[in-house]
């Protein structure tokens, strides 16, 4: 008897016996068979229908009968693979995914499958309920065409998918990672005078600003070496000493606070 869920799709019949296609690819035959027309592999006459005997991955596609004789057209099996990248469009070093889905006409495919650009392999996946998934941030900057080859698995015949497009881009920055360096009079440390100190390589200037104390981008506070360039704040000066002053000359500097000549005079003066 022909399966539960199965359909008739095609039948005919021959002086006394009879075969049948269905929707899954299989026939079944019955009746007499003394010269084996009914298909199963034996001259034994069936009074119900029995499986037609039939290469293994191969589906039955069309029948026909003579007196004595049957017929019937197998297909072999196909496979298609889809590919699809996430996203399309990148920065270099950002991580594409790469999803490749295969079907194959006999059933659900096993195997491998490999992700190419142009000659160069990018990776290799195992299918896992017909799905391989390989994600990658190798991709070199510019347009890679990307195609999936599913490798087969002796039952499913191999197969590519069509190429898909990703685009790596890369865009210059004046923030880590950087990109020059040197010594400068602003203080900053990167060597390009903008007081910005996004560049490396380079120590602070003489002069650091403010807003710029420690070499960093966009800039960074505090007293510590840079976070993260790789520039360094210049050593704080040192205080000057107090001199002694005297009358009628110029104001002197204690520390760095300025003292009026006659105040300084006073303090200064013997008892």
């Amino acid at each position: 008897m022909r399966p539960e869920g199965t359909t008739v799709t095609d039948i005919d019949s021959g002086d006394d016996h009879v075969i049948a296609l269905t929707s899954d690819g299989a026939v079944y035959g019955w009746g007499y068979n003394r010269y084996g027309q009914a298909g199963d592999g034996t001259t034994t006459n069936r009074s119900e229908p029995v499986q037609v005997v039939q290469p293994e991955a191969f589906a039955f596609v069309a029948i026909g009968v003579g007196s004595y004789h049957s017929l019937a057209i197998a297909e072999s099996p196909q496979t298609t693979t889809t590919l699809t990248a996430d996203p399309a469009n990148t920065e270099l070093g950002d991580e594409v995914t790469l999803t490749a889905q295969v079907t194959c006409t006999t059933g659900t495919p096993t195997g491998t499958v490999a992700f190419l650009a142009g000659e160069d392999t990018i990776g290799t996946a195992e299918l896992e309920d017909g799905v391989a998934v390989l994600a990658t941030d190798a991709l070199a900057e510019g347009e890679h065409a990307i195609v999936a080859h599913y490798q087969g698995d002796g039952l499913c015949p191999a197969s590519y998918s069509e190429p898909v497009t990703v685009t790596v881009t890369y865009t210059e920055c004046d923030y880590p990672p950087y990109e020059d360096g040197g010594d400068d009079s602003n203080g900053d440390g990167d060597g390009d005078g903008d007081g910005d100190g996004d560049t490396p390589g380079g120590t602070d200037g003489p002069n650091p600003p403010p807003s710029d104390l420690n070499g960093g981008d966009p800039p960074f506070e505090g007293d510590e070496d840079e976070q993260p360039g790789p520039a360094k704040r210049s050593p704080k000066p040192e205080a000057t000493p107090a001199r002694r002053a005297y009358p009628g000359r110029k104001p002197v500097f204690a520390g760095a606070m300025q003292v009026p000549p006659g105040s300084l005079n006073r303090r200064l003066s013997p008892q």
